[in-house]
């Protein structure tokens, strides 16, 4: 690890002392919720951010990732991530705020939620082509191609349908 990374600290003996860099847990909230609005993301049935169905209001972190990042300042390295968000709940909102995370363990647990994320892909694809591979030759001809993409929208025409590659 580089030390242009860590803070450096002194203290009156002349000791010099590295320290990683501490986040407040709004502007890691923030960067979590731009990670994963901007980029496709499957999730199983607690997803990481709220949409608003209507449009009208912005995304939102889920609860569950809120009580995560507070987590996040409590815990040492090795964690438990499935107990993060007990965890979280202990602390009181109005200590939330104040609260600061280590970069570095944030970006743990921002990899270790992009893996569970590619992890419940692959399974939801694999459901997904079993379910209109009707005749089980693990190879979707063209009907089945097309009520797959009919499925996902049903406003495609056939000549899209036969454009997508």
């Amino acid at each position: 690890m580089s030390l242009e990374h860590l803070e450096r600290h002194e203290d009156s003996s002349d000791t010099i002392t590295y320290k990683h860099l501490q986040v407040p847990i709004a502007k890691l909230a923030q960067a979590t919720l731009a990670v994963f609005v901007s980029k496709y993301y499957f999730t199983d049935d607690d997803d990481l951010v709220v949409i608003d169905p209507t449009g009208e209001q912005p995304p939102v972190l889920h609860p569950k990732v809120v009580n995560e990042l507070v987590a996040l300042t409590v815990v040492g390295e090795d964690y438990v991530k499935d107990d993060l968000s007990d965890i979280g709940q202990g602390v009181p909102l109005e200590q939330r705020d104040q609260l600061v995370v280590d970069i570095d363990r944030w970006m743990d647990w921002l990899l270790k939620q992009y893996i569970d994320s590619r992890h419940n892909v692959e399974t939801l694809f694999k459901q997904l082509y079993k379910q209109y591979d009707t005749n089980q030759d693990s190879c979707l001809d063209l009907s089945e191609f097309t009520e797959l993409i009919r499925a996902v929208d049903e406003k495609k025409s056939d000549q899209t349908i036969l454009e997508v590659r």
